[in-house]
C-alpha cells in the first residue's frame, strides 16, 4: 500500500479535479450543446495546433490542424 505525504494528497486531488474536466470536455458533457465541423478534406496530418478567432466573428473560431484543415466554431472554452 503506498503512503501518501499531506502534499501528495492534496496534488492527487487537484489532478482529479483536472482529470474530470478532461473527460467532460472530450465526452463533450458541459460544452455539447457546441458542435464543431471538420468542413475541409485532406490529409488528416496534424502538422500543428492553432487556435484562431476572429473579432468581429466568434462564431468563426477554428482550430487549425494543418494549413488547409480545421475543426470550426469551436468555443474558446474548449
Amino acid at each position: 500500500m503506498l503512503s501518501f505525504s499531506r502534499s501528495n494528497a492534496d496534488l492527487f486531488r487537484e489532478l482529479g479535479k483536472v482529470g474530470e474536466k478532461l473527460v467532460e470536455l472530450h465526452l463533450m458533457e458541459k460544452y455539447g450543446q457546441f458542435m464543431s465541423k471538420f468542413p475541409e478534406s485532406g490529409n488528416n496530418v496534424v502538422e500543428k495546433v492553432e487556435y484562431t478567432q476572429p473579432t468581429d466573428k466568434p462564431e468563426q473560431s477554428r482550430v487549425w490542424i494543418n494549413k488547409t484543415q480545421y475543426f470550426d466554431g469551436v468555443p474558446p472554452e474548449v
